[in-house]
């Protein structure tokens, strides 16, 4: 029996030992179910045919106990030889070229009593009915004589190096490969093994797995899948699997849907992971990026949320960065939502990144300094992201916890937005971010805190782009005492109050409540003389500022025509407190802004509210070493956010509008070509000042070179479908209100950038 296949009784084989594999448990437990002689003593080993089927359990135990049922029917009968049985594949008809690929079986034997009907093709006899692997090629027909087919090629080929041909039609649906037992589901896999791997054409072997490989650029690709999966770029943290490519990253995703986090975002929601210093943080990966959200940089003490916070310890589990559904408390959309456990980040990056550090982009928000949020569905960075850039964008304390303006308490946004800063800068670099290439940017009054931010810096960030927003913006200073305002709210003497007790009694009062008490309440970061200086002197050698505006900013707080009342002096007191001469002051603004009586006033708010602030802080950047570019948006389109949002009609873009170009809104659901203009130019601006500190470092097809503004001349890009180089935005409206500060800038509000008029304080 030395010669016999212990499973099917075959004889003429190769036999392959499975004593100390995987198969021989699975063996063993056939034998304990059926009742035959000891095994113990049984040596096991199994054709190719056989082993090939353990796979297909059901299969192998009935052609196991088949057999070794005849053996014991046999000793019982006390047949002295054994018979040994034909194998079950005979070849019949070879119709192959040189190598015996493909065979149509029959049997020699006779039927026996033990033994199921013949095939009803070939007449074999399918006692265990395998589909897959009858009529296939054995391995010892090589001695068979056949004539090989003749060549129609005019050219002759060598002998070592023909392919075999044969007609698709004798192919099984499913061939097996006679050497190795290896099942195909396919003839054209089929043909491919054959070839590669027993016809000699084996040139390409991996030197990490062994695979083979026919093309030398296969194997090529196939390395840098190796690297792939060993970066750990694509890695499923849920499942605990790597891919070598973003295509089978995704296809992981079609069939393994209950594996992922979903959320009522449309994009990929395939899990990602991340390990930092402060622990690993599990992400998303979307169509377009990956997500890391609610990431918690800090820790607000709940006893007294007023109080600085803490920077958040780091996770000793795996930290599951993928909802950002926690905003910081504030009136949002008719209700008062937030909590304040909300000083979180989402880290957005895209889904592949080489070995080379990417610029990173920390955003800040704006909502005048009481709202506001960075929802993915609101602001999806996938225009920037194309540009192999990292977005951060951040949530820092808003209205009463954020900017209640006293002692030891004041300033908490600008301070969670440092504590952030700082996070990014020891963190950013495991997420393939260059920590020292940070550029900050915001819109509005997070425009506004970025340039606060610029003045206590400490080397956290080198860039900004400042959207629609300066840190000597009249509309950042009180127009009302709003400490004094709650301080009569909750039943205490503002002239003659501790305020250590009045946080004491503010932190008794419930969040809700709070920002129901002050939801019309101005409030605004506030001169402490500690983080915000009223004369901030500082050197910003080797800073870079991208800064600019929209053509028509107080369409936004001034959407309708206006007839019934002149609102010039409620604007000048935002940032003027004039003793003598407001009268005429105000007639000064109005006589100037006659020369339209339908726009007028609009201008006036644009000009004293966003165009003439970047004027002063434009000269005081230039006095302190800066590199700056100036941009104007007057593109009037499809995207334009906040007419869309505010349901604006009147002509020209509006505060905002230039949002809805920066991220992929989903609230869009068409984009012209004349938008998708804009978007090209604007994300190409942004993430070439990101990346280079340049915002056209080589020649464009859509934008022309642009040059930054001098202490001679200033020139800015117009931002419009067709993008071009003008001078001196708005120049005599700008030359009115510099000799209007000459006249009365001793009576401003606010910050000073020393100026000549402050020195007649």
């Amino acid at each position: 029996m030395g010669d016999l296949c212990t499973a099917c009784m075959c004889s003429g084989r190769n036999l392959y030992y499975i004593g100390e594999t995987g198969y021989h448990h699975l063996y063993s437990q056939i034998l304990n179910e059926i009742q035959i002689y000891d095994t113990s003593q049984l040596y096991i080993r199994v054709c190719w045919e056989c082993r090939a089927v353990l796979r297909r359990w059901l299969q192998f135990t009935r052609r196991v106990k088949l057999s070794h049922n005849r053996l014991q029917y046999m000793l019982q009968n006390n047949f002295s030889d054994i018979a040994p049985e034909p194998p079950r594949l005979q070849i019949c008809q070879v119709v192959t070229e040189s190598f015996p690929l493909i065979a149509h079986i029959k049997s020699e034997e006779p039927q026996s009593p033990l033994s199921p009907s013949p095939h009803s093709v070939c007449g074999d006899y399918d006692s265990v009915k395998e589909e897959a692997t009858h009529c296939e090629p054995e391995t010892f027909v090589n001695d068979l004589q056949f004539e090989p087919k003749k060549k129609k090629d005019k050219k002759p080929v060598p002998e070592d190096s023909r392919l075999p041909v044969v007609s698709d039609s004798k192919l099984p649906d499913k061939p097996q490969c006679a050497e190795c037992g290896k099942h195909f589901s396919s003839k054209k896999t089929y043909r491919y093994h054959l070839n590669v791997l027993h016809k000699g054409q084996n040139r390409y072997p991996c030197p990490r797995c062994g695979k083979v490989y026919q093309w030398k650029s296969n194997l090529g690709r196939h390395l840098r899948s190796h690297k792939a999966r060993d970066s750990g770029e694509l890695y499923c943290a849920v499942c605990d699997k790597r891919f070598a490519s973003v295509a089978t990253y995704k296809q992981h995703l079609r069939v393994s849907r209950r594996h992922v986090t979903e959320t009522d975002f449309s994009g990929m929601s395939i899990q990602t992971a991340v390990d930092t210093p402060v622990g690993q943080i599990l992400g998303l990966v979307r169509n377009d990026y990956k997500a890391f959200l609610g990431i918690p940089y800090g820790v607000v003490d709940e006893n007294n949320p007023f109080e600085n916070a803490k920077p958040h310890p780091p996770f000793e589990t795996p930290f599951s960065a993928t909802s950002d559904a926690v905003m910081c408390p504030q009136y949002f959309k008719g209700a008062i939502k937030g909590s304040l456990q909300c000083l979180n980040l989402n880290i957005y990056t895209p889904i592949a990144i080489g070995r080379k550090s990417l610029p990173v982009m920390v955003y800040i928000h704006g909502g005048a300094f009481t709202e506001g949020n960075v929802a993915e569905n609101t602001y999806p960075p996938t225009f920037l992201i194309k540009h192999d850039v990292i977005v951060v964008m951040m949530y820092y304390r808003l209205g009463p916890y954020g900017h209640l303006c006293i002692p030891k308490y004041s300033n908490q946004a600008l301070k969670d937005q440092q504590l952030a800063l700082k996070w990014v800068k020891n963190n950013i670099a495991s997420f393939g971010g260059d920590n020292e290439n940070i550029l900050l940017f915001g819109h509005s009054s997070g425009s506004m805190t970025v340039d606060l931010q610029m003045f206590n810096n400490n080397n956290l960030f080198n860039k900004v782009i400042l959207q629609s927003g300066q840190a000597v913006s009249p509309y950042i200073v009180e127009t009302t005492d709003v400490t004094k305002l709650i301080i009569k709210d909750v039943g205490l003497d503002p002239e003659n109050v501790d305020y250590d007790n009045f946080v004491q009694t503010l932190c008794k009062i419930p969040t809700y409540t709070l920002i129901n008490m002050t939801m019309t309440y101005n409030f605004r970061p506030c001169i402490d003389n500690e983080f915000v200086k009223k004369e901030p002197k500082v050197n910003l050698e080797n800073m870079k500022i991208l800064v600019g505006s929209t053509t028509r900013e107080a369409l936004y707080f001034y959407p309708e025509e206006i007839y019934d009342h002149d609102y010039t002096r409620e604007e000048l007191e935002k940032g003027f407190e004039i003793q003598d001469g407001a009268d005429d002051a105000v007639r000064l603004i109005k006589d100037f802004y006659s020369y339209n009586p339908k726009d007028n006033f609009i201008d006036f708010v644009s000009d004293y509210g966003f165009n003439y602030p970047i004027e002063r802080s434009v000269r005081f950047y230039l006095e302190n070493n800066v590199t700056v570019y100036r941009y104007l948006f007057s593109y009037d389109g499809g995207r334009n956010y906040m007419k869309y949002r505010d349901d604006i009609n009147a002509t020209g873009p509006a505060h905002g509008d230039e949002l809805g170009y920066l991220y992929d809104m989903k609230v869009f659901s068409n984009t012209t070509e004349d938008d998708q203009t804009i978007i090209d130019i604007i994300s190409l601006v942004w993430t070439n000042f990101a990346k280079y500190g340049d915002p056209t470092p080589s020649p464009s097809t859509i934008l022309p070179k642009w040059p930054p503004v001098t202490s001679r001349q200033a020139p800015y890009l117009l931002i419009n479908t067709s993008p071009r180089i003008d001078s001196a935005i708005y120049a005599s409206r700008m030359e009115f209100w510099h000799t209007f500060y000459e006249k009365y800038g001793k009576y401003a509000k606010g910050i000073s950038l020393g100026e000549p008029w402050q020195a007649n304080l």
